[in-house]
């Protein structure tokens, strides 16, 4: 799936976000460890605190 592809599904979804990993492949949580948690844990706290979260 292309990147652009990637960026048009997330907005459709309310309160949704999308990350791109260039070395994730279908794992990034294992091939981006790093910015895999940095994004998933933002979003985690932004939805514990109830913060609109934008694509």
């Amino acid at each position: 799936m292309a990147a652009s592809d990637i960026k048009k599904m997330g907005p459709p979804i309310p309160n949704s976000r999308t990350a791109m990993f260039e070395n994730g492949s279908h794992l990034a949580m294992y091939g981006e460890q790093e910015a895999y948690f940095d994004h998933l844990l933002a979003f985690l706290k932004d939805v514990d605190e109830s913060k609109p979260v934008h694509a």
